[in-house]
């Protein structure tokens, strides 16, 4: 899964047991605070290989963690 914007990509790869179940994923590295503009589009893209067997569970997860600053109190 791709989470991608105009100044940043980030791919995380699974990792599959011998039962073909996802046990990890990658993160992105290094870690990187990005700055996204309000208005600014934020893309997520999945990848999947289809085959004959049935599938239950997560299929692809991303997060997004925001901070928000908080106005500068001003002191009279």
């Amino acid at each position: 899964m791709t989470t991608y914007t105009d100044n940043f990509a980030c791919t995380g790869y699974g990792t599959y047991d011998e039962d073909l179940n996802m046990v990890d994923v990658s993160t992105c590295k290094p870690v990187n605070h990005y700055r996204i503009k309000k208005g600014q589009k934020l893309f997520v893209e999945s990848v999947y290989q289809q085959d004959e067997l049935p599938h239950y569970g997560v299929m692809s997860m991303s997060f997004v963690y925001a901070h928000i600053p908080r106005k500068p109190v001003i002191q009279v």
